[in-house]
Formats: structure tokens, sequence, C-alpha cells
């Protein structure tokens, strides 16, 4: 008989022998560990304008609002410290709220979702020749990309109104 042949049977009849392996699992019990977020103060923005078109000087202020503990967010994640993800996940644990508000409690109050806050936020004059001058913002966004776009708003029967927005990229805010 020929002896690759031979080999052949042995090698089929032991891996069919049918006995159960007996199989170790190990689960890898992980500690949860306290992640401590290091925080630093946010730039807060504002700009001065005659925004509402009285002939008066305005104020708009930039802040970022947490839902969850009711109060302003004065100091947040730090990006230079911590993983981008972890950053991002702060913002989101606080359910924060980044809105532009005027001097003039009266007025609209333009909310901007879930961001770390603004890169600028500019009075551009009065572009569209209603009196009133507009605001131009890069919002800081929660995301992966440095692709971003520029607002420009007007004050509009009393509410916020986008006017333009066109690309630009967050490197240009590095210097």
């Amino acid at each position: 008989m020929n002896p690759i042949y031979l080999l052949s049977i042995v090698l089929v009849l032991l891996s069919c022998n049918g006995r159960p392996t007996n199989s170790v699992y190990h689960s890898i019990v992980l500690e949860k560990q306290e992640v401590k977020i290091k925080l630093r103060k946010l730039e807060k923005h504002f700009v001065v304008g005659d925004f509402d078109g009285d002939r008066k000087s305005d104020t708009l202020f930039q802040h970022n609002y947490s839902r969850l503990t009711n109060t302003e967010i004065d100091s947040a994640a730090d990006p230079f410290q911590q993983e981008w993800d972890s950053v991002i996940n702060w913002f989101y644990n606080q359910n924060a709220d980044l809105y532009l508000i005027m001097n003039n409690k009266n007025r609209d109050t333009l909310h901007l979702g879930t961001a770390q806050g603004l890169y600028c936020l500019i009075n551009v004059g009065d572009n569209n020749s209603d009196g009133k001058d507009e605001i131009a913002f890069v919002i800081d966004q929660l995301d992966f990309s440095r692709v971003n776009s520029c607002v420009i708003y007007s004050l509009c029967d009393s509410k916020w109104k986008q006017l333009m927005i066109f690309a630009i990229h967050e490197d240009a805010f590095n210097f």
C-alpha cells in the first residue's frame, strides 16, 4: 500500500473521531477607567454694529449653553489635551447649544446647534442696502473635516435670515 495513501486515511480517521473538543474561552473583563477630561476656557466672540437698523449700536454675543446643567459653558474639553472623539462626546454629553444673542433682549436668538464655538464673528457692514449691518461667522463644528462654511446673516423682520453661504477651509484660521 502506498504510504501517502495510508497517511491520508489515518489523518481523515483522526480528524473525524467525533470527540468534542474541550475549548476554553477566556473572557477579558476590562475595568472601566474613569477618564479625567482636562478643560480649557472657551473663547467667546462678540461683535458690535447696527444690526436692527435703529441707528444705535448693538452688540451680538456668542454663548455656549449646557442643557444638561442649565448653565453657561465657560470651560470645555481641551482638544489639545484629549483625543478629538472625547471632545466631541463631551459637548454632546453636555447637550451643548451654541447661540448668538443681542444685548437688546427683545431680538431673535440665532441658535447654531451643538458646536465647540466660532472661528470668527465679523460685522461685514450693510451689504444688501437695507440699513442694517450683516454678520459673517464660521462655526467650529464637532466633526472630522477641515472643510467648513462661512455664513452671512441679516436681521430681517426681527428674525435672523441667512443671506449667503460659501465654503472655507479651517486652515485659514491657523496662524
